[in-house]
C-alpha cells in the first residue's frame, strides 16, 4: 500500500480511505480489468454472427483477448495477484462463469443440437486455453513470439470448433 500511495504521490491515509487492505485494492483493480475485458469481447460477439462466419470470429475473439492483455501490462500482474489470494481467486472464477454465459448463445446458434452443459464446459475451455497460450507467450523468457502462438492458437480453436459442428451442427 506504500507504494501505491508513492505513486499516486498520495498520503497512505487516503489510499486508506479508499481501499482497506491490499486485497480492497487488488479486488477493484480486478473487477476493473475483468469487466474491460468482458466488453471487448461483448463488443467483437455485437458485430457478427459465430455461426455466419465461425473462422472469422473465432479469430477476431481470440485478436482481441490477446490485444487485451498485450496492451494492459498490469493485466499479469493483477491475474497473479488474484491467484495468490483466495478471495480474489474466487472473482476469477466467477469471471470466467461470466464470460462462458457471455459466449453461451454464439455457442448455442452454431451447435444447436448441443446440450447446454457441453457448451458451458466448452465455453470455459475455450477461455483457459486462449488465456493461457497468450498469457505464456506475454510472460517474460518464454520464447514464444506472440503472432506465433496466436496462429497455432487459432489452428488448435478452428480444428475443435469443426469437430464440435460435425457432433453437434444444426440437423437441417
Amino acid at each position: 500500500m506504500s507504494d501505491v500511495a508513492r505513486v499516486a504521490r498520495m498520503p497512505l491515509a487516503s489510499i486508506y480511505q479508499y481501499f482497506a487492505n491490499r486485497t480492497a485494492l487488488m479486488q477493484a483493480l480486478s473487477v476493473r480489468q475483468l469487466q474491460a475485458q468482458q466488453a471487448e469481447l461483448a463488443r467483437v460477439l455485437a458485430t457478427e454472427s459465430l455461426a455466419e462466419n465461425p473462422e472469422h470470429v473465432i479469430d477476431a475473439l481470440i485478436d482481441a483477448s490477446a490485444a487485451f492483455m498485450r496492451d494492459n501490462p498490469l493485466y499479469d500482474e493483477v491475474w497473479s495477484g488474484m491467484q495468490a489470494d483466495r478471495e480474489l481467486k474466487l472473482i476469477d472464477i466467477e469471471d470466467t462463469r461470466q464470460t462462458a454465459e457471455l459466449l453461451l448463445p454464439a455457442l448455442e446458434e452454431l451447435l444447436p443440437l448441443a446440450p447446454s452443459r457441453r457448451l458451458r464446459t466448452v465455453a470455459v475451455v475455450l477461455q483457459l486455453a486462449v488465456f493461457g497460450a497468450v498469457r505464456f507467450s506475454l510472460t517474460e523468457g518464454a520464447g514464444i513470439e506472440l503472432g506465433q502462438m496466436l496462429v497455432e492458437v487459432k489452428l488448435l480453436v478452428h480444428q475443435y470448433f469443426r469437430a464440435l459442428v460435425a457432433e453437434y451442427g444444426s440437423d437441417r
